[in-house]
């Protein structure tokens, strides 16, 4: 039963990091695939358009599928079904590295954003991890499950508490799926660097919550743009 959400046509790379810990629980776990199917629902996918890729985390890291393994809904979806549950501890800093050094995101202009879900305190430290991710441009939503640890989802999300979402049970996260989809979409289509400002090769990263852009300029280029080369 998928959300009948709006489908979103923007070019975005979309990337989760999903809790496979030992206190989810198989039914749990389930719910978390079935949120992850209806999110995925309101997306048009393609390779042109949005791409889906998922981690599985506990004490260990599984990349279920990479961004661009799966080039329509159908085959999407079936993917995210058939993962399996795997249990153990709670890493999440873990996961989050893993993710930053695999997902495989398109670069330049298109968006590129990460959906954390987790229902516990993480054994090991998130902030690294997520400030390097917010540094390369990925915006990190943190959803908190039952017996989360606030502090760790706002370091989650970089310090963005409006990238902060609290449940307080793994049922409550149907009621998500529109709010996080349109959140996502708008945001997308809002991108600053959407009309790739940054010249000669430059890489466009999306700041303050998608409100402006600074370029990280190559080799022999400086400015706002990267359009003074020097010598």
């Amino acid at each position: 039963m998928y959300t009948t959400a709006p489908i979103c046509n923007a070019p975005l790379d979309l990337f989760f990091v999903l809790d496979g810990s030992g206190s989810v629980t198989y039914a749990n776990f389930d719910k978390v695939k079935e949120f992850t199917e209806n999110v995925v629902n309101a997306f048009d996918i393609s390779a042109s358009s949005t791409r889906v890729g998922v981690v599985q985390y506990s004490t260990s890291n599984t990349l279920e599928f990479n961004l661009g393994d799966h080039s329509d809904k159908p085959s999407t979806l079936a993917a995210i079904d058939s993962i399996s549950y795997q249990g153990g501890g709670t890493r999440t800093g873990s996961a989050l590295e893993f993710a930053r050094l695999n997902a495989a995101w398109r670069g330049g202009s298109v968006p590129k954003v990460m959906i954390v879900v987790t229902d516990g305190k993480s054994g090991d430290s998130v902030a690294s991890s997520a400030n390097d991710l917010a540094s390369q441009g990925v915006d990190v939503y943190a959803i908190g499950v039952g017996n989360y640890d606030a502090t760790q989802l706002l370091e989650i999300a970089a310090g963005n508490q409006n990238n902060v979402i609290e449940l307080t049970d793994f049922n409550a996260l149907s009621a998500e799926i529109n709010q996080i989809a349109q959140t996502v979409c708008a945001a997308a289509q809002t991108n600053p660097c959407q009309s790739n400002p940054c010249q000669n090769g430059g890489q466009c990263v999306s700041i303050n919550n998608g409100q402006a852009y600074q370029c990280s300029c190559p080799t022999g280029f400086v400015g706002a743009n990267c359009q003074t080369g020097f010598s």
